[in-house]
């Protein structure tokens, strides 16, 4: 399959891109930059964009037209998206369970199978509980909720397998983006397990680069399936080019070799085992099997690296040591003493963005989307050789002048990311923490992360690091410098 897709957002930005090419019966893993237009072409090729909201021109046809000609007709009736934000595909009115079951979900006999698979670690009458939930923003989580959509797609699929359904287009849209690695790779065996029977063609959008690890490791046998493609910027246009695997295990071949930073010696902040924050306590382990409980210790120039199943309450901790969240702890943070007596005002005056500053995982929720980059950076000093250096060394091909005019909301998701990072960093609190620090970012834009955490862990800068990138961060970290975080009820 090979499409010409043009679309402009009313009043907005504009993609194109002139040969969009899919492989029929293959695994098609789409990579590329967060915000890049990945989502918005494959939404347009079933159908899903609102011609009040898009204009859109597809193969040189109207976008009406397009979707009225047989052939698409028949595959977009026949296909099915698992969109990437689950506030966008379950519906809040209905229960879940409902969802699961209606239209021509109905059609599967193995529902209750791939659910169990998606969801190894909790009882039937858990599930249960959790199937009768209507979604609401925090409940069930964001990794629960993913899990239910990704259920109806594999769902879909095994309908097709026993010919009650349809042959046609099967988009996973950041399937596992609110997932940790182990119940990421919970969903890919479930998606190949019933993806081999039949053969039909997926496209599997991700910035997960780690996932080529894990297919080389335990699916080798299918390696014909798999179709790498990369979407990039060229000037005005997208362009599409084979994304081969190789070049991913050749760059963490490189970082590998590389030697790790070195362990500090002053220590900036330790943390008390045993956090109580709605109604669980977070304990700290030095070990995965949670043996040897101990405190959250960061030594200046050092990378410490948080572990912990998705929902555990990673960023919870983070955000409890800013004084976002009200919690029962104690810590020391450079001869400071802080603790949940510890007046609000005081944490807001000498801690936060003074001991501690943090890149928040999405950059859409801290950053201001009508404010310029220039103005971005001028909030916090008014000296540009203080930032501009730096810029360069992530954006190094952009003409800096027009990125500084630009507004925040006009950049792609993995330059707002580069954004909120070097903002953060610009602060020069004692300690950052970086709450997925390469999330959006295609591989080009991981490797200029990694180089620069790099470079500012030589120049003595202290990092907290919280990923499920650990395929890529476990080049940088010490074993010694990864903690394993626990949640316990009560």
């Amino acid at each position: 399959m090979q499409f010409k897709i043009e679309i402009e957002i009313i009043n907005g930005a504009k993609f194109s891109i002139n040969e969009f090419k899919l492989r029929n019966n293959k695994i098609n893993f789409l990579f590329g930059e967060s915000g890049i237009g990945k989502t918005l072409i494959c939404k347009a090729l079933l159908g899903l964009l609102n011609d009040d909201e898009y204009i859109v021109n597809i193969d040189d046809e109207p976008y009406l037209e397009y979707l009225k000609l047989p052939g698409v007709k028949d595959v977009v009736s026949k296909s099915f998206y698992a969109f990437q934000e689950p506030s966008g595909h379950l519906s809040p009115v209905l229960k879940i369970g409902q969802q699961m079951y209606e239209g021509s979900l109905k059609e599967s006999k193995e529902t209750k199978d791939i659910l169990s698979g998606l969801f190894p670690e909790i009882k039937q009458n858990e599930l249960d509980a959790l199937l009768n939930l209507y979604p609401k923003p925090f409940r069930p989580s964001g990794g629960e909720k993913q899990r239910f959509i990704d259920a109806m797609g594999i769902v879909k699929l095994s309908a097709l397998i026993r010919g009650t359904a349809w042959n046609g287009l099967f988009v996973f849209d950041e399937p596992t983006g609110h997932l940790d690695q182990k119940k990421r790779d919970d969903f890919i065996h479930q998606l190949l397990f019933y993806y081999v029977k039949d053969r039909p063609t997926i496209v599997f959008i991700t910035h997960d680069y780690s996932i080529l690890s894990m297919l080389e490791e335990k699916y080798k046998s299918l390696k014909k399936q798999f179709v790498y493609h990369e979407i990039f910027q060229n000037r005005e246009k997208l362009e599409q080019r084979e994304f081969s695997e190789r070049m991913y295990f050749q760059w963490m071949n490189r970082e590998k070799r590389k030697k790790k930073p070195a362990s500090g010696i002053e220590t900036v902040l330790k943390v008390n085992s045993g956090i109580e924050v709605f109604g669980n306590r977070l304990r700290f382990f030095s070990d995965k099997n949670h043996k040897k409980e101990t405190e959250l210790v960061l030594r200046k120039g050092e990378i410490v690296y948080l572990k912990a199943p998705s929902g555990v309450g990673k960023t919870t901790v983070a955000k409890i040591l800013l004084g976002l969240i009200k919690a029962k702890f104690n810590y020391e943070i450079s001869g400071i003493t802080i603790n949940n007596d510890t007046p609000h005002s005081f944490i807001a005056e000498n801690i936060w963005g003074k001991k501690i500053t943090m890149a928040f995982q999405h950059a859409d929720e801290c950053l201001n989307q009508n404010a310029t980059v220039l103005g971005t950076f001028q909030a916090i000093t008014k000296d540009k050789n203080q930032f501009v250096s730096q810029i360069l060394e992530l954006f190094p091909h952009s003409n800096i002048e027009e990125l500084f005019e630009k507004k925040i909301k006009q950049l792609s998701g993995g330059e707002k990311q580069k954004i909120n990072l070097l903002r953060s960093l610009l602060v020069n609190a004692d300690i950052t923490i970086l709450d997925e620090p390469v999330s959006g970012m295609d591989l080009t834009g991981v490797n200029k992360i990694i180089s620069f955490i790099r470079k500012l862990l030589s120049e003595g800068k202290t990092f907290l690091l919280i990923s499920h990138s650990e395929d890529i961060f476990s080049t940088i970290v010490r074993q010694k410098n990864i903690f394993y975080l626990k949640r316990e009820v009560g």
